[in-house]
């Protein structure tokens, strides 16, 4: 028969032998366990990307590829471009470079196609002016940028994907937006990527 109390006994004694024996585990021996150095290392790299996309404070100091800058401002350029090209000539524009058969419609329904091109050219174009002054005064926030115009690129492809717009062959225009879609999703990952960092973990991993 076991005495009154001696189970609650057993189970302190052994909640305090657990305890003992965790206070005995040195870090060294925990940071040695490849499991352990695995999850730190993964929280620290998305710690320090996601730092990129929403730096604090956020400046001028740029830590990415250089090269990216040049994608960037070659994207933002092309932007601008376009979109003063809808302000200029929308109705040979919207004809030549996006295929929209103008001539098919009435003359009402055409002007109301050009204005509605100019009105998302507007859009663009303030995105692009956006753009400028992060290239040229905010680097730090060029990683998120990246992201805007490429979230801006595929929120287009998809509502195209419900209401899709009548076109005539392949469009220069829809070929140069892929490219530069192409060109931000490579611009974005050498934004992100920085020289040194990995040599830089690994000295102070066998520091630890």
């Amino acid at each position: 028969m076991v005495a009154p109390g001696s189970e609650n006994l057993a189970m302190g004694h052994y909640h305090h032998t657990c305890i003992r024996r965790l206070r005995e585990v040195r870090p060294r021996n925990l940071w040695r366990h490849p499991f352990v150095r695995m999850l730190v290392c993964v929280i620290t790299k998305g710690t320090a990307v996601f730092d990129k996309f929403l730096p604090q404070p956020i400046d001028n100091a740029y830590s990415g590829s250089k090269i990216a800058l040049w994608l960037f401002g070659l994207i933002v350029f092309v932007h601008i471009l376009q979109s003063v090209a809808i302000f200029v000539n929308g109705y040979s524009i919207v004809q030549s470079a996006d295929g929209i058969p103008l001539e098919t419609y009435t003359a009402a329904a055409s002007q109301t196609i050009v204005a509605i091109f100019a009105v998302s050219s507007i859009r663009r174009l303030i995105i692009a002016l956006i753009c400028a002054v992060v290239l040229f005064r905010y680097r730090s926030a060029v990683p998120l940028m990246f992201v805007v115009l490429g979230l801006n690129y595929l929120g287009g492809q998809l509502i195209f994907k419900f209401i899709p717009i009548v076109r005539v062959g392949t469009p220069p225009g829809m070929v140069m937006n892929l490219i530069m879609f192409g060109l931000t999703i490579v611009g974005l990952a050498l934004s992100l990527w920085r020289r040194g960092g990995a040599d830089l973990l690994g000295r102070r991993t066998r520091a630890t």
